[in-house]
């Protein structure tokens, strides 16, 4: 790739260190303090200091992404993204409320839009991940957008058993899935794709693509065939 340009918002003013560093680390050529839909326009038209792509990347929210829909053709894009869909499946072994509250409120602040959901076979588990997340909203300083989402989106759903909830979470079918159980392979299956894999328990880390599947529609095979997973 002849020319990498990376964009970000500034924090409390100035460039943010992690994520310059980040960016510096993924080969970046050019680094600006920018973020939003005005990044979008700036990398998609071109100004006068910042030359035109041929294709953007990368996550936003639902402004970024419509800025992205409408430069499309004029640029690529990586893809047509929706909101940020949490699926935590957990149960008190496996993790507690704090935790599950913590990960869907890190989604959920993500869009107003965003779903983020609780599925347990454990009501004390449910019920104490609620009043967390009520305590996290008091303080949190993405707390608007995030409050927004759970009061709109945010649902508990507590099954009878671990059969039951392999069933609603097919059903849900939601972008992430995080399964924090006493016996999680379970659910997660003896036999996955090794890109499946990378995407569940690496995703970012390994630099597999993200081909999300949204409300309820199923993702296309990952590979062309299943194999066991080792550790």
């Amino acid at each position: 790739m002849p020319r990498v340009a990376t964009c970000a918002p500034p924090f409390q003013g100035k460039p943010a260190p992690a994520i310059v560093a980040a960016q510096a680390m993924a080969g970046a050529e050019e680094i600006y303090r920018l973020g939003g839909i005005q990044a979008v326009a700036a990398m998609g038209i071109g100004t006068q200091s910042i030359a035109p792509v041929d294709i953007l990347v990368g996550p936003g929210n639902a402004f970024v992404a419509e800025a992205k829909r409408q430069l499309f053709g004029r640029v690529g894009i990586d893809l047509f993204a929706g909101p940020t869909e949490a699926l935590v499946i957990a149960d008190e072994i496996g993790c507690d409320a704090e935790l599950a509250a913590t990960d869907l409120l890190g989604q959920a602040e993500h869009g107003p839009d965003s779903p983020a959901v609780l599925l347990t076979t454990s009501e004390k588990l449910a019920v104490e991940t609620i009043a967390q997340i009520e305590r996290l909203l008091q303080i949190l300083p993405t707390t608007e957008i995030a409050r927004k989402a759970w009061a709109v989106y945010g649902e508990v759903i507590v099954a009878d058993h671990v059969d039951e909830m392999a069933k609603i979470a097919d059903e849900i079918a939601s972008e992430h899935v995080q399964v924090m159980t006493d016996e999680a392979s379970a659910l997660i299956g003896e036999y996955c794709s090794r890109l499946c894999a990378l995407e569940g328990f690496a995703g970012h880390g390994e630099q597999a693509n993200i081909r999300v599947r949204r409300y309820g529609h199923r993702n296309v095979p990952y590979a062309g065939r299943a194999e066991p997973v080792h550790a």
